[in-house]
C-alpha cells in the first residue's frame, strides 16, 4: 500500500524483544530507516528479514543497520 509518495513499513520482532523503531509507520519513498535490535542476555539477535524485495536491508546480520524503503512491507528482527 502506498499513499502520495509514502510507503508503510512495519518493524516487528519474533518474540518479546525490542527494536528501534517498532511498529508501523509511513515513510517517504526511498527513506533510509535506521534499525537497531536490542537483544537480551539469554536471547541473541540472529538477523533481519523483510517480506518483500522492495525493502533492502543493507547488513541483515548486524544489530544496527539501515533498510531502504522502496515499497511497503514488514521488517522482522529474528532472535534465538
Amino acid at each position: 500500500m502506498e499513499k502520495s509518495g509514502h510507503v508503510k513499513v512495519d518493524v516487528i520482532q519474533n518474540g518479546p524483544f525490542e527494536t528501534l523503531p517498532t511498529g508501523a509507520a509511513w515513510y517517504p519513498l526511498g527513506t533510509r530507516i535506521e534499525l537497531k535490535a536490542l537483544p537480551t542476555p539469554n536471547h541473541a539477535f540472529n538477523f533481519w528479514t523483510s517480506d518483500t524485495r522492495l525493502i533492502e536491508i543493507l547488513n541483515p546480520y548486524s544489530t544496527a543497520t539501515v533498510a531502504i524503503a522502496k515499497g511497503s512491507g514488514t521488517i522482522t528482527a529474528n532472535f534465538s
